[in-house]
């Protein structure tokens, strides 16, 4: 089975096509309903831009709202990722409000979101 990808190959290089070969396989993307753990150990933050933002239970917009977090509560973040839309998320708790653990797009957060990627999300 090998031999007839191997003088396809050989053939294509012969009339000067250029063969190109996947590099390594890019991280796994987080989908609705996944969480990752803290791992960034930074001070807490406070805010969110404008009146607040939208928690959602995946890094993408079109996930389930969990919540909706103000602009004065005090937010732990656990890490961050980018989605397949080429948007960045930050994964994180509001302190204000215990149980909210959830994914907030990093435009809508004051600083920027979350600078250490989640362990298995895409850079």
């Amino acid at each position: 089975m090998r031999a007839i990808p191997i003088l396809l190959t050989a053939g294509l290089f012969a009339f000067g096509a250029t063969v190109v070969t996947a590099g390594p396989a890019q991280a796994a993307n987080f989908g609705c309903n996944t969480t990752a753990s803290d791992v960034d150990h930074g001070a807490y933050r406070t805010g969110t831009t404008g009146n607040g933002a939208r928690m959602y239970n995946g890094p993408h917009s079109t996930c389930g709202q969990v919540d909706y977090i103000y602009p004065w509560e005090v937010l732990d973040y656990y890490c961050y990722t980018r989605n397949d839309a080429g948007n960045d998320w930050t994964l994180l708790r509001s302190t204000t409000s215990p149980n909210s653990v959830g994914w907030i797009y990093d435009g809508n957060l004051a600083d920027g979101g979350s600078k250490v990627m989640c362990p298995g999300g895409n850079p």
